[in-house]
């Protein structure tokens, strides 16, 4: 399932936690998407981002955690994008 926060075209994330103080939003990738398809999704992220919709539940903007066996060349402007291959990847590689 996953959770929108919007109309139709926004942001659709897997999920939304917040782990030792920190909010984030999570992209769980089964699939191999083309990088066209990955930097529409991040696209969508910076006009969340720059539409300020999301002070009304943190008052810092969540990092971006894509969880998926391929790494994405993507452009993430100003968005904090961390990528890892599973939880225990990311733990190890920023923490």
């Amino acid at each position: 399932m996953e959770i929108k926060l919007g109309v139709k075209g926004t942001i659709e994330l897997d999920m939304y936690v917040v782990w030792n103080g920190a909010p984030m939003f999570i992209e769980l990738q089964r699939n191999r998407y083309t990088l066209k398809v990955m930097q529409a999704k991040i696209d969508r992220y910076q006009v969340y981002y720059d539409s300020k919709e999301w002070k009304s539940f943190t008052e810092q903007f969540p990092f971006i955690l894509i969880l998926s066996h391929t790494r994405y060349n993507i452009d993430t402007g100003n968005l904090g994008v961390y990528q890892a291959k599973d939880i225990e990847d990311f733990i190890n590689n920023y923490f």
